[in-house]
């Protein structure tokens, strides 16, 4: 797409996070069929990053202008890139992940000069795994003191991290 490939270019920023959301989607096998059943049920993680307060995710920004009022507005977003086999787990149904950056990569991202191929090798770094965190949580977190909270799911199949 153009216009992301021109804000890629032109309009890079980071994202500082201490950690993100996903949901998790299950199919559970119908007691009658044996099959997986065909509505999903869906469990929300926070994830972040093992012993890091924040981290970086690479994101683009673009100016936007709404035609019929003229208001002018910076919109900005988060590139994604593959999952890795952790994220693969936990955000099952598309299968990606934010591009979380190490230190040096966010450097070059934001402030080094790259041209487009070492753009879109940033763009598509895969944070490993092994060096990130997730937790379950409560189902209307949005509301609850402590967003991040643990909360455990009796009825939730693990997640199969390996090392």
């Amino acid at each position: 797409n153009k216009i992301y490939r021109d804000a890629a270019l032109h309009r890079r920023c980071l994202v500082l996070s201490s950690g993100f959301y996903e949901w998790r989607h299950v199919f559970p096998i119908g007691k009658k069929t044996g099959k997986p059943i065909k509505t999903a049920v869906k469990y929300p993680y926070h994830i972040g990053v093992k012993g890091s307060e924040y981290f970086y995710m690479a994101a683009i920004y673009n100016p936007w202008t709404d035609q019929a009022t003229g208001e002018h507005v910076d919109t900005c977003a988060i590139v994604t890139t593959a999952a890795n086999p952790l994220m693969e787990q936990i955000h099952n149904t598309r299968k990606r992940m934010p591009a979380i950056l190490t230190e040096n990569l966010a450097w070059q991202w934001l402030s080094g000069n790259p041209d487009e191929a070492q753009i879109s090798t940033i763009g598509h770094f895969q944070f490993p795994a092994r060096e990130m965190e997730a937790c379950t949580i409560v189902k209307d977190f949005r509301e609850a003191p402590d967003p991040a909270e643990t909360f455990e799911y009796a009825d939730l199949p693990p997640l199969v991290i390996s090392a």
